[in-house]
């Protein structure tokens, strides 16, 4: 369950940051890529610690968020 529960906190970031820009999702998209960027790991759901519970390289899905956000 929390794998799961982890999984949907990092897809629901992904998408919203991989969303196109509006009025109404701008914020949130700097929130998001805030989070994602970010070096911390001392709360739960820091993306890090997210990316840890899922084996995940963090590194690898910044630069693929990054390039897919340049992209679009």
């Amino acid at each position: 369950p929390e794998q799961l529960l982890c999984a949907a906190v990092l897809e629901d970031a992904v998408k919203m940051l991989l969303a196109p820009e509006t009025r109404h999702t701008r914020g949130q998209q700097r929130l998001d890529l805030v989070w994602v960027l970010s070096p911390e790991s001392s709360y739960t759901f820091d993306f890090l610690n997210i990316c840890d519970a899922l084996d995940l390289d963090p590194d690898w899905i910044r630069a693929g968020v990054l390039k897919k956000r340049r992209a679009a």
